[in-house]
């Protein structure tokens, strides 16, 4: 009964969704509704059908409707990603939808893929240099000045801590050109990622790091807002974690970390998922052998039945023999 029920917890664990898509804002040539999840594979096919392509995906999601196709063509997209936490609460009234597997980063890569290059301008921070390549690539290389902490998070001791605070900087940075940005380009998307962060074993790191993640996003999206009336902002989340990303803390380079090694983020739950089927078998083979050695070897016994109708056969064919 036991490793029934560990069985049934663990699949709700893999079917649960691992990220939200959030709607900000949406021009009033559409309208979002409804709660119903979104496999994330199709993140990008929404975009896009909101942008007036056409999409060629099989999803039943019900979430979007167009209002006034002819003026799809004149939307503004604005994407931000964030991945390694399951949701930024992002300060606002606004549709939110959950997002099924861990498909999110593929599906905005479509979606990029299949746009004009000059329509769409991508800072990737997932990969630190190769945001910083190209945002200076848009802007040329001026000093951006990173995120100032609020209580906890630490650059001077930990290159997570100060990469982080540097990509809420640059993005800070982008609201602030973001007039100029908007003029060459209709699609803009920002990515970042909390897996470093997220990797800390103090919750109050995560929940300052997301605070200032989802202040930054408001003022992108107030700034957007005064820009563009037909503006569409989206905001993702992704709690998937990747493999490169596993370190404790990430200390400087000059401040060795000596638990480098043990990075493996599924231990816990593997460890977990070991130690309480090992003991719901074990407290079952106990029970069965407590039975086992309790029962009753009289006529009411299974035991009895058995090996009384064994001994009934063999005196039968017995007394054939000697007939």
């Amino acid at each position: 009964m036991l490793s029934d029920f560990l069985t049934f917890s663990l699949f709700i664990a893999l079917v649960r969704g691992i990220g939200e898509l959030s709607v900000l804002q949406s021009p009033m040539s559409m309208e979002f509704t409804g709660s119903d999840s979104l496999e994330s594979f199709y993140v990008g096919d929404v975009l896009l059908a909101a942008l007036g392509n056409s999409v060629t995906g099989q999803s039943e999601w019900t979430g979007l409707t167009i209002k006034d196709p002819f003026q799809l063509d004149q939307t503004t997209v604005i994407l931000v990603h964030v991945k390694g936490v399951y949701r930024v609460a992002t300060p606002g009234n606004y549709m939110v939808y959950e997002l099924l597997d861990s498909d999110t980063a593929n599906s905005i890569d479509n979606f990029i893929a299949q746009l004009e290059p000059g329509t769409v301008n991508d800072f990737n921070f997932i990969n630190h240099n190769l945001g910083v390549l190209t945002y200076k690539s848009y802007f040329g290389y001026q000093d951006v000045p990173m995120a100032e902490p609020l209580h906890f998070l630490n650059p001077r001791d930990y290159l997570s801590h100060q990469n982080f605070l540097e990509e809420v900087g640059y993005m800070n940075a982008i609201t602030g050109n973001l007039s100029g940005l908007l003029n060459s380009s209709q699609v803009i998307v920002f990515r970042l990622s909390l897996d470093r962060i997220a990797k800390v074993t103090k919750y109050t790191i995560l929940f300052e790091a997301k605070q200032l993640v989802a202040a930054a996003i408001a003022d992108l999206l107030a700034a957007a807002r005064n820009i563009s009336n037909t503006l569409l902002f989206v905001q993702t989340t992704d709690k998937q974690m990747s493999a490169s990303s596993l370190r404790h803390g990430n200390k400087s380079q000059n401040s060795p970390n000596p638990f480098k090694k043990f990075n493996n983020f599924d231990y816990p739950i593997i460890c977990n998922i070991v130690v309480w089927f090992s003991l719901a078998y074990a407290l079952s083979l106990a029970v069965i052998c407590y039975v086992i050695v309790n029962i009753d070897p009289g006529r009411d016994s299974i035991i009895y039945r058995m090996s009384s109708t064994q001994n009934f056969r063999s005196d039968t064919l017995q007394h054939k023999k000697k007939h």
